[in-house]
């Protein structure tokens, strides 16, 4: 119940990505079910966070609406 509560408080504060840091990927696939449409990176070392950072770059100064326009 809170979990859902906390991401519903996130997406209304305007939240568009998520990170999910440490080893596995359970809070990443209880974020799919609540919003399959929302990306989520997983960091468990450096190569993950190198992917995750190329992965995320559009987000940056919210210019995700301007990136999804283009493709």
């Amino acid at each position: 119940m809170r979990w859902t509560d906390s991401l519903k408080f996130l997406k209304e504060q305007g939240c568009q990505a998520y990170v999910e840091v440490g080893p596995g990927t359970v809070l990443g696939g209880l974020l799919a079910k609540f919003d399959p449409d929302v990306p989520c990176a997983q960091l468990s070392d450096l190569a993950s966070f190198d992917a995750a950072v190329e992965r995320f770059r559009v987000y940056q100064c919210g210019i995700r609406s301007q990136y999804e326009a283009l493709t």
